[in-house]
C-alpha cells in the first residue's frame, strides 16, 4: 500500500513539473517508458534471483536498495527544486492569466470545486477507464489465453510480455511523435491513438477464432495504449487554468488510479460468474470487455474535442 503511495506521488509531481517544461510529451514518454520497462525487467530479474538460491523475500532488499539509491539521487539533482520556487512559478502564472482575463484576481480552487469542475472529471473519467483498461489487459491476457485459448503456461507468459513490451516501446516512441506533429494540438493525438486502440479491440474480438491474429491485435494495442497517461496529463496541464490545474492535476491522478483497481475487478467477477458455470470460464467475455472500455475512452476523447474546438484550435484555456 505505501509503496503504491509513493509511486503515485512521485509520478503526479514529475507529471506536473515535467508537463510544465519544454518537449514535455518527449520527457513523460522516455520517463514512463523506463517505468514500463521496470514492469518488464522486474519478474524476470526477480525469478533469476530465485532460481540462484534466493529466497522470494530477499528480493525486497534489492528495491530498497534502488528505492535508497534514487532517493539520494533526487535528493542532489533536485535541491534546488523547494516548495518556495514552486509557489513561486504557479504565483507568476496567476498573474499571468489575471493580466489575460483583464486583472481580474482568482484565488486557487479549494478541494470541492476541482470535484465538481467537469473539466477534471472528464480528465478523471478517461484516465480510470484508460488505467483500468490497461491493467485488466495486463493482468487477465494470461489466464484468458490459458483458460480460453488452452495456451501453455511458459508461451502464455511470453506472449503477455510481449504486450508489456509493445506498451513500453509506445510510450517512447510515440512521446515523440506526439511532440513532434501533435505540439499543442494533443487532444487530436489523443483522438488518434484512442480510436486506433478501440480499432485494434475490436480486432482481437473478432478474431477470437484465430489467437495468432489476437496476439498481433493485443500488441498494437498495447503500442498505442502507451503513451495515453502522459499525454492526458500534458492535455491537463496545458488547458487547466493555473488556479484548477496545480490542484486538479493531482485529483486527476487520484481519481483516475482507482480504475486499476475497479476495471480487473470487474472482469475478475464476470470470468467467475458468467460463463458455463467452471472457474475462470466468463474469460470468454474478456475481449468484449477491452472493447467496450477502451471505445468508451475513445468516445469521451472524440466528444471532447468536438466540444471544445474552437478553444483548443485558439489555445484558450478550458
Amino acid at each position: 500500500m505505501f509503496s503504491g503511495f509513493g509511486i503515485g506521488t512521485v509520478d503526479c509531481c514529475l507529471n506536473l513539473f515535467v508537463g510544465n517544461l519544454k518537449y514535455a510529451n518527449q520527457l513523460l514518454g522516455v520517463m514512463h517508458a523506463f517505468y514500463g520497462l521496470g514492469c518488464l525487467v522486474s519478474p524476470i530479474l526477480s525469478i533469476h534471483l530465485i532460481e540462484v538460491g534466493l529466497d522470494w523475500n530477499q528480493y525486497y532488499l534489492l528495491l530498497f536498495g534502488f528505492a535508497t539509491t534514487a532517493f539520494i539521487c533526487s535528493a542532489i539533482m533536485f535541491r534546488n527544486e523547494t516548495k518556495w520556487k514552486y509557489m513561486y512559478m504557479t504565483e507568476q502564472k496567476h498573474l499571468k492569466e489575471q493580466n489575460e482575463d483583464d486583472g481580474i484576481p482568482q484565488e486557487q480552487a479549494s478541494m470541492s470545486e476541482l470535484l465538481r469542475n467537469r473539466y477534471v472529471l472528464f480528465f478523471a473519467l478517461t484516465l480510470f477507464l484508460y488505467l483500468g483498461s490497461e491493467l485488466c489487459a495486463g493482468i487477465w491476457f494470461f489466464n484468458y489465453l490459458i483458460t480460453i485459448k488452452k495456451v501453455v503456461e511458459r508461451s502464455a507468459s511470453y506472449i503477455t510480455s510481449s504486450y508489456w513490451a509493445s506498451l513500453t516501446l509506445g510510450r517512447f516512441a510515440l512521446g515523440f511523435v506526439t511532440g513532434h506533429f501533435f505540439e499543442n494540438n494533443e487532444v487530436r493525438a489523443m483522438v488518434l491513438y484512442t480510436g486506433l486502440i478501440s480499432g485494434g479491440c475490436a480486432g482481437f474480438w473478432l478474431f477470437e477464432n484465430y489467437t495468432s491474429l489476437q496476439v498481433v491485435c493485443i500488441d498494437f494495442v498495447g503500442f498505442f495504449v502507451g503513451p495515453v497517461f502522459a499525454t492526458s496529463m500534458v492535455i491537463a496541464i496545458k488547458c487547466l487554468p493555473a488556479r484548477i490545474g496545480s490542484g486538479g492535476v493531482p485529483v486527476i491522478c487520484g481519481l483516475g488510479a482507482a480504475g486499476g483497481a475497479v476495471v480487473p475487478w470487474v472482469m475478475g467477477n464476470i470470468a467467475e460468474k458468467l460463463g458455463d458455470g467452471t472457474s475462470g470460464s466468463g474469460l470468454v467475455y474478456f475481449p468484449n470487455m477491452m472493447f467496450t472500455t477502451f471505445a468508451s475512452a475513445f468516445g469521451l476523447w472524440f466528444g471532447f474535442y468536438l466540444l471544445n474546438r474552437k478553444k483548443l484550435e485558439n489555445y484558450e484555456k478550458l
